[in-house]
This record gives C-alpha cells, structure tokens and sequence, in this order.
C-alpha cells in the first residue's frame, strides 16, 4: 500500500471520528437540554416558549428581509447589464483595411481613420475600383482628395499619385473608396485581395443604410433599459415592508414580558418552588 493511501485512510478515520464525537456531544447537550426544560415550573415554561417564538418569528422576518434585499440586488443587477447590453448595441465592428492611403477601421456606428472618427450614415459609401476607372469617373472627387478639400495626409497624397500626368494605370491596381459627410477613404489593395476587399465594401454599404435604423434601435432600447433600471431603484416597497416587519417582530415582546412577569411573582411567592437545576437552565431572554 503506497504511502498517499495510508495518509488518505488515517485522515478519514480521523474525520469519522470527529464526527462521531460531535454527534455524541451534540445529542448529550440535546438530552440534557430537554431535561432541563422538563424540570421547568408551569411558568417558567410558558416564558421559555414565549421567548423561543419571538426569536423564531424574528429569524422569520430576517430571512424574509435578506431574500427580498437579494431579490432587488439581482433585479438591479440585470436591469445594469441590460442597460450595458443596449448601449453596446450596434456598435459591432464591420471590418477593417490598411494600406498605402492609411488605415480604415468601420463599425456600425462610426469609421475610424487616421485622420478622425466619423459617424456612419445612411450618405457613406464604399467602393473597390481599378486606378484606372477612379481617374475617368472620379476625378473630380480625387482632385478634391489631392487638394486637400476634403482630408489632408495620406489620401490626399495618393489621390495625387492616381493623378500624375502621364501615369499609366492597369487593371491590376485596386483600390479601396469610402466616401461620406466630410470624410474620404482611399486606399490601395492588393490585386489578389480583390474579393475580400469587395465583400468588406459591401459590409460598409450595408452598414450604412442600416445605419440609422439601428441607431433608432439602439435609442429604444437605451431609453427602457434606463425606464427599467429607474424603476428598479425605486421599488423599494417589498424591501421596506419585510425591514418593518422585522423591526415589529423584534418589538413585540409583549408575550415575553407577561411570562416574565407572571414567573418573576411566582418566584417571589415561593422561592424555592423551581428544582435546583432548573434554574440553571440558559434564559433564552438573555441569550
């Protein structure tokens, strides 16, 4: 038998054997307590079992205040996580694109280039075309880049390349457009990336004639997330009401404070009516 084993079996046996001395002290108090209540006078009885409701009423009340305070904290806790969760809504990333012209990075709700952030919008549109179609059809769109009309850096460096005179242009060289309220994307693409770059430029269009219906969306749900939330702070009715209901169960002791009483005059009339050993009994009154 290997070692671990051995430690294994003398450490349960231990354990067996804690518990069984516990179970013999815990059942050798029980009888000695139920002996003790059992050498009680008539009156010192009707005291202990009126001590002994009023604390089981009072552990009832504290329990029904510790449910109702974690009921309200797991009720704001969700109503937190739905307002987090509506005011993350619509901002997923669509896609992102770097090149000679700079970075693009577009979400539902906004583009992020090096030049600034912009919102997305129903007006922004994404294109993929070759150097040479951009310079027939969008000339006066990259005339404007390379003057630096709608945004300096990058883009308008490359729109200005596109524009060189004399530069001849294949049908290779692909680039990447994204135009919109005072923003202008233009970034070159690799020729064997055509397809991935189209299927991104689509994502973008969608994006944005999605755009202000999810943002509509995105404002409804914020709008009863809060509602929600505010209604939650404010019902605070079941958590008052088990806290009164607590402090009058803690109150009332007016079936405690009668028993005693009448012991106390039983006593006092004969002092020595009580077995000794009664009157060592714990007074639950003063626990």
């Amino acid at each position: 038998m290997h070692g671990s084993s051995i430690v294994s079996i003398i450490v349960f046996l231990l354990l067996l054997a804690g518990a069984a001395l516990w179970l013999v002290l815990f059942l050798r108090r029980k009888a000695e307590r139920r002996r003790l209540i059992d050498a009680m006078s008539p009156e010192q009885r009707h005291h202990y079992d009126a001590v002994e409701a009023h604390a089981s009423r009072v552990a009832e009340a504290a329990t029904i205040v510790k449910s109702e305070s974690n009921a309200r904290e797991h009720r704001l806790k969700t109503a937190e996580k739905q307002l987090e969760i509506a005011h993350e809504f619509g901002h997923a990333i669509v896609g992102q694109h770097s090149g000679k012209g700079g970075s693009v990075t577009v979400y539902q709700h906004q583009i992020v280039t090096e030049q600034g952030t912009y919102p997305m919008s129903d007006i922004v549109h994404a294109s993929v075309d070759t150097a040479r179609n951009l310079v027939t059809s969008r000339r006066p769109t990259l005339t404007r880049m390379a003057a630096g009309g709608i945004l300096f850096g990058p883009v308008g460096l490359l729109a200005q390349g596109l524009l060189t005179k004399g530069k001849v242009h294949d049908n290779r060289e692909l680039y990447l457009m994204i135009e919109g309220p005072g923003i202008a994307v233009l970034i070159d693409c690799k020729p064997d990336d055509g397809a991935k770059v189209r299927t991104f430029a689509m994502e973008v269009n969608r994006a944005a004639i999605a755009a202000e219906s999810v943002a509509a969306i995105r404002a409804g749900m914020i709008s009863h997330a809060m509602a929600e939330l505010f209604d939650e702070h404010a019902a605070t009715g079941p958590l008052l009401a088990a806290v009164a209901a607590l402090e009058e169960a803690t109150a009332d002791t007016a079936a405690i404070d009668w028993a005693l009483a009448r012991w106390e005059q039983v006593r006092a009339a004969a002092p020595t009516f009580l077995p000794a050993d009664a009157a060592g009994l714990e007074d639950p009154a003063a626990a």
